[in-house]
């Protein structure tokens, strides 16, 4: 028997989170010994906060329609794009602006279809 609900997709999460970790930190070329502390700080937090956006994911699911949910959830992407210019100054050009916008007006105008 496969299991399944939020535990099991807790669990996935955490799993593809590390080995993806695990993969960038073996190509990167910083010593491990040097990392060890402050990345299992960040390993630690990263998987806390992912178990919390997909608590709140799958809480969100139980009280409104997929319809909606899925597709305000699916801005992340955008919204972590905004992020990355405000908070950490990367320089965005006009057309990723645009496409960020286009993304933010669609998941308003499928969640207002309700």
């Amino acid at each position: 028997m496969t299991p399944s609900g939020p535990s099991a997709l807790l669990v996935a999460s955490a799993t593809v989170q590390v080995v993806v970790g695990a993969f960038l930190l073996r190509r990167s070329n910083a010593p491990f010994p040097s990392l060890r502390p402050r990345l299992i700080r960040l390993t630690t937090l990263v998987l806390v906060l992912a178990a919390v956006a997909t608590i709140g994911y799958l809480f969100a699911l139980s009280q409104g329609p997929a319809a909606i949910i899925v597709p305000l959830v699916a801005t992340s992407p955008a919204l972590g794009g905004l992020l990355g210019g405000m908070l950490l100054k990367e320089r965005l050009r006009r057309l990723q602006y645009a496409g960020v916008a286009l993304g933010l007006l669609a998941a308003v105008l499928l969640a207002t279809q309700g």
